[in-house]
């Protein structure tokens, strides 16, 4: 087993720094941490996500990444994984 790195983007296309509130993953072997300072108008930033794929079966895998932010338009976004494990 392995574990395998990605990463999410955000941009704030916003007036307003965009404020990264939570960030939740519907699978506990996945590690995702949300930013520590909000994202200014005009910047991005990254996500890390780690799965730990040691324990699981050979299988193709689609999980949910939730992040909740302070956009009044978009205040929660979900991002769909898709990973094989062989």
């Amino acid at each position: 087993g392995k574990k395998i790195q990605t990463k999410i983007n955000l941009s704030n296309a916003g007036i307003n720094p965009l404020v990264v509130r939570r960030v939740l993953a519907n699978d506990p072997n996945i590690a995702v941490t949300a930013p520590k300072s909000s994202i200014k108008n005009g910047h991005k930033t990254t996500i890390p996500v780690t799965i730990d794929a040691s324990k699981m079966p050979t299988a193709q895998y689609t999980r949910i990444v939730t992040v909740i932010t302070n956009d009044p338009k978009a205040a929660v976004i979900q991002v769909r994984l898709n990973w094989t494990v062989k």
